[in-house]
């Protein structure tokens, strides 16, 4: 605003002194143009350092605000990234905690699973252990199956021992029945072709003979 009245200022005194200076020429002349002149150029000079001055004000009102500027920038830069790095280490501590809480739950979970493995181990282990028993139970019963088949073979092997054992299965097999020796049926009684093992006596006279001896391919 003082600029702009020394501008006005300068303005009236300019006009003045050309005013005065053609006053001068009606009244001097030769005289009175020069001393315009010297009036003129004082005049543009004192135009001059006023524009220098209003230049040099501008430009240290630009710097002054580009450095209040640039002040303030920084200050919410500062402020934004303590913000940032306060919220950034809540963030942290609560990552922090979730992690640790998984951890503590994967840890008792590895627990729980390395327990689970220990109890499946020793439970695998006592049913190998019947296991075990179950098949030694088993070949003890095979070998005493294989016994009693090579006995039954060596037995059967012998015509007067499958004779024997023929008949007495048949004797198991008539007890059963209710049948009576002597009654019934008789042993060994010989007839015109021979002597069956077993007669058995039918109504009206008849009789049924048997032999209980068998070919060993049969």
């Amino acid at each position: 605003m003082g600029i702009l009245i020394g501008l006005v200022v300068g303005v009236a005194g300019v006009a003045a002194v050309l005013r005065r200076r053609r006053a001068l020429e009606v009244a001097a002349g030769s005289t009175a143009d020069y001393v315009a002149g010297q009036v003129a150029g004082e005049v543009a000079e004192q135009v001059r350092r006023l524009a220098d001055e209003q230049r040099r004000d501008a430009e240290a009102s630009r710097d002054a605000a580009i450095t209040a500027a640039l002040d303030q920038l920084m200050t919410s830069g500062r402020a934004l990234m303590d913000t940032e790095r306060e919220l950034a280490g809540r963030e942290l501590e609560g990552k922090k905690g979730l992690i640790d809480q998984q951890l503590a739950a994967m840890h008792t979970e590895l627990a729980r699973m390395g327990e689970l493995v220990r109890e499946l181990e020793a439970d695998r282990g006592r049913k190998f252990g019947e296991l075990a028993q179950a098949l030694d139970a088993q070949r003890a019963d095979m070998a005493r199956l294989a016994e009693t088949t090579q006995g039954l073979r060596q037995a059967l092997s012998s015509t007067k021992a499958r004779g024997q054992w023929g008949e007495r299965m048949a004797e198991d097999v008539l007890r059963l029945a209710g049948f009576l020796e002597g009654v019934n049926y008789h042993k060994e009684r010989a007839i015109d072709t021979g002597i069956p093992d077993f007669t058995f006596l039918l109504p009206d006279g008849l009789s049924l003979h048997m032999d209980v001896k068998f070919p060993l391919d049969n």
